[in-house]
């Protein structure tokens, strides 16, 4: 018997973070591209508003699988936004 996790063995928490870690690098080249063609302004407010989403699902659905679902897809999105909003936001206030 494996040690458990919020109800979840090693091995499947060990999936989920291996899941999480390609959609993040999937985010990682996707989102720069959004930005290059809607601007990064939309860009920031759309995926801010869906890592958002995160914190909500656990919320209002604890212990549940689509709270997991959720946070799997969109939990990895403020790290990949993290060098857009850096790039952005120090050189507009400079000048």
């Amino acid at each position: 018997m494996g040690e458990k996790i919020g109800g979840f063995d090693i091995e499947t928490i060990g999936i989920i973070i291996a899941v999480m870690g390609f959609i993040g690098i999937f985010y990682a080249f996707m989102i720069p591209k959004i930005s290059d063609n809607i601007g990064r302004k939309p860009t920031l407010l759309i995926f801010y508003f869906l890592s958002f989403i995160v914190p909500l699902s656990m919320f209002f659905f604890p212990n549940s699988s689509v709270a997991l679902i959720i946070f799997c897809l969109f939990a990895s999105i403020p790290g990949c936004m993290t060098p857009l909003f850096m790039a952005v936001i120090p050189t507009r206030n400079v000048t």
